[in-house]
Parts: structure tokens; C-alpha cells; sequence
């Protein structure tokens, strides 16, 4: 919008800004209107106030993913429409240290007999076998059947054996990772799990169990379920 620099320093020097609190990337911004105020004042006389920048000690915010700005039009922010649940999520997600991102991901076993999972955690370049999911509990297309449970633990689900289980993981020192607890595990029996995904509460205190399957005999027949466990407990 060609307007826009004419517009922002309009805003500005109506209230005779001085010190203007932006962010690093609104500098070219400022500097414009710098130039309009000198432009102006250079024909009618000092009548503006040439503006400052005033930057604050974080002059720019990372997004949630560790690179360029937070912003809408990236999708890498925390935003005011946002409910409690997603923000939790985005924040349980968020690369907080960008040198040394953690993700966690699940890779596909498939053989003519059977189907198996791998989940793993990639921790400053380095990969790390979690456990073997099974027979993939998620739809890989929109969630992963893992997600962190505060700093340094990992809460998985995976099926063995027709039987679900929900397990918790600590992110070793070392870089390695060993099984914590069996939080849940239920016998499935002749239902199939589609898709299921463990949430984990943003204080570690508790995690949401919600999970889709369906019987195999009957594949028209599908029903969802969730259950929140208390780690306390």
C-alpha cells in the first residue's frame, strides 16, 4: 500500500511523537517518516517533531518456530483469538531455543505382514530411538501420537499386541531417553484404533487421552472417546 508510510507518520506527528516504541522491523518505517517530517519542515518551517525509534531490549520477538518474527501472515504466533487449549499447544510446540530445536516425529514400518511405527526425537541434530509405536495410532496427516510433557519428559501412545498404552519418557542428559511410567493401557480387542493422540497438559500435571477407532467387522461403525489421567494419581 503506497499510502501507508503517509499514513503511519500522520498517526505519529498528530500526537507529536518523539520516542516511538517499535519493533526492529519497523525501522525503515520510522526512518520514512523521518523523511516526510524533514520534507514537510523543510517547506513550512519547523512545524513537526522528527521522530525517534525507542527499541526495547528485545527488539524482536522470535515466532514460535525459532526463525524470522512472530507474526499472523507466518502462522508462527500466539495470537488474541486463541483458546486456552491452543495456546498451550503452540507453546508446548515452540522452539525456544533455536540452536537446539527438539521435534518429535514417527516414522512408518511397512511389510506385506504387518505395520509398525517408530517414534523418535531429533535434539541438536541428533536423532534418538523413543520406542516402536506398533501399529500407527494417528492419522500422520493432521497429529502425532507423541507430544512433550513439559521440559525434559515425552508422553507417547502406541498399540502392542491389540493393546493401547500411554507411556512417559525422560530426555536423559545424555541425550538419551528411557521409559518413566505406563500411564494407560487397555485391550483393544476386536476394535481397531484410527487415530489416537496423547495431550499433555501444560503444567505436567495431566494428560488427554482422545483416540477414534472403529470394528473391523463392521467398518461403517466408527466412535471417539476421550479421558484425562492425572499423573499425580
Amino acid at each position: 500500500f503506497v499510502g501507508y508510510p503517509v499514513s503511519q507518520a500522520a498517526d505519529i506527528t498528530a500526537f507529536d511523537g518523539a520516542l516511538i516504541p517499535v519493533g526492529e522491523d519497523q525501522l525503515p518505517l520510522i526512518e520514512q517518516c523521518r523523511e516526510i517530517v524533514r520534507k514537510f519542515n523543510s517547506i513550512y518551517g519547523a512545524t513537526l517533531i522528527e521522530p525517534e525509534p525507542l527499541l526495547s531490549k528485545t527488539p524482536r520477538i522470535k515466532g514460535l518456530d525459532g526463525n524470522e518474527k512472530m507474526g499472523k501472515s507466518l502462522g508462527n504466533g500466539i495470537f488474541l483469538a486463541d483458546d486456552e487449549s491452543v495456546v498451550s499447544q503452540k507453546i508446548m510446540s515452540a522452539v525456544t531455543d533455536p540452536d537446539k530445536p527438539r521435534i518429535l516425529t514417527a516414522e512408518f514400518v511397512a511389510t506385506t505382514s504387518s505395520l509398525d511405527s517408530i517414534y523418535k526425537l531429533y535434539d541438536s541434530g541428533n536423532s534418538t530411538e523413543i520406542c516402536h509405536g506398533g501399529h500407527p495410532l494417528w492419522n500422520p496427516k493432521y497429529q502425532l501420537g507423541a507430544s512433550f510433557l513439559g521440559n525434559d519428559q515425552i508422553v507417547v501412545g502406541r498399540n502392542e499386541s491389540d493393546t493401547d498404552y500411554i507411556e512417559t519418557y525422560s530426555i536423559n542428559s545424555d541425550g538419551s531417553v528411557s521409559l518413566t511410567r505406563s500411564v494407560y493401557s487397555e485391550d483393544t480387542n476386536k476394535y481397531s484404533v484410527r487415530n489416537g493422540r496423547p495431550i499433555a497438559d501444560i503444567n505436567g500435571k495431566a494428560i488427554l487421552w482422545h483416540r477414534g477407532f472403529y470394528d473391523e467387522s463392521v467398518y461403517t461403525k466408527f466412535d471417539t472417546e476421550s479421558k484425562i489421567y492425572y499423573l499425580d494419581n
